[in-house]
């Protein structure tokens, strides 16, 4: 079977969610199809043409050019998987589109609509003309079926998967990562952009309600994104600048030893599609806060302090529980999210690739 990869989040120069996704994704997916005789193809447009260094996929996987949504020249392919819902359409041809999540409809950090209007059509575009949908949670399968009225039984939950990196780190690794980046010893952590979905000011405000935890600082690693100014204002307002740290985006190379060296993550967020923090901390033996909406308790598996993400003094009380945890619990919870792998996802992901064959064939 032939598979063609639209992925266009690949060519990200500095990948986020989505383009992790794509990226290690592909790395299982490569040879654990090939054991079963597949072959891959990466498509990319023609406006990325330009941007393909930033990518090498593995060896023996072909790159494919899209224009404006059409194909050039292309073998014989089985199945089309977008990696981001957006699917091309190639007659006779069995699609996949994979959704992270519906945030572009629940929209739960207040967007400006326009800024959601594309992937909510990407999204739309799948669920009408996919032969299946692959979520990467259950929660993202209930919003399918709620959300877009996508068939139950056409939708493949493939948990996503964590590298071998995310593991406790000895002293000597930690402290050139802590000196790179100007960090103390101990310190509070949040990983991710920061949107308003991430609820960065309520975390701030959880944070200033309670003394005892500013002898940690509170890093916040992440981009800059629609939202990040109101994650600043909550720091001036609670004039804690002394205590909130912003580094900004950091390097996979720097990502892992930054967890391993915390003491506790928290992660509030207001909505999430699976949530690579909460598994990469447990990883690394690290205690994790986190909400308790979507897909965040089904992904800690019982393991972390949960915490209602719509109230400071819940989220508060979560940190000083996640501190609290006993080293028996966070060893508990790093077995727990040892379960993650991308092979695993990888095998869900070529199982969904069977059933759309099957469908589009009916």
């Amino acid at each position: 079977m032939r598979v063609a990869l639209e992925c266009h989040p690949l060519l990200d120069a500095k990948p986020s969610g989505i383009g992790r996704y794509a990226r290690k994704l592909i790395e299982a997916l490569v040879p654990a199809g090939r054991a079963h005789g597949h072959r891959f193809e990466v498509l990319y447009r023609w406006s990325q043409r330009r941007r393909r260094g930033a990518y090498n996929p593995p060896a023996g996987v072909g790159w494919r050019i899209i224009h404006h949504g059409r194909f050039f020249p292309l073998p014989p392919v089985a199945v089309v998987h977008g990696l981001q819902a957006r699917t091309p359409e190639v007659k006779g041809v069995a699609r996949v589109g994979s959704v992270m999540d519906l945030t572009p409809f629940t929209n739960p950090g207040k967007v400006p609509d326009e800024w959601l209007k594309l992937d909510r059509e990407w999204i739309a575009d799948a669920a009408r003309h996919c032969h299946v949908l692959v979520a990467i949670s259950q929660a993202t399968k209930d919003d399918c079926v709620k959300v877009l009225g996508f068939p139950a039984e056409r939708i493949v939950v493939t948990h996503l998967g964590v590298g071998h990196e995310y593991r406790p780190h000895a002293e000597a690794e930690l402290e050139p990562v802590r000196q790179r980046l100007g960090l103390p010893r101990d310190y509070l952590l949040h990983v991710g952009d920061l949107n308003r979905r991430k609820n960065l000011p309520r975390l701030v405000e959880a944070y200033a309600a309670r003394p005892e935890l500013h002898a940690l600082p509170l890093v916040l690693a992440g981009k800059d994104a629609p939202g990040a100014d109101e994650v600043r204002e909550a720091v001036a307002r609670f004039a804690l600048a002394d205590k909130v740290r912003f580094l900004s985006y950091v390097p996979d190379a720097d990502l892992a030893p930054l967890y391993a060296g915390a003491r506790a993550v928290c992660y509030p967020s207001l909505y999430e599609g699976f949530g690579f923090p909460i598994v990469e901390a447990m990883l690394s033996g690290v205690p994790v806060m986190t909400s308790t909406v979507s897909s965040c308790p089904e992904v800690a598996g019982g393991h972390a302090a949960l915490a209602d993400p719509g109230d400071p003094a819940a989220i508060a009380e979560g940190i000083v529980r996640a501190l609290a945890m006993p080293a028996a619990a966070r060893e508990a919870a790093r077995a727990h999210a040892q379960g993650f792998t991308w092979r695993r996802c990888a095998e869900q992901t070529l199982a969904a690739y069977e059933l759309a064959r099957r469908l589009s064939r009916a």
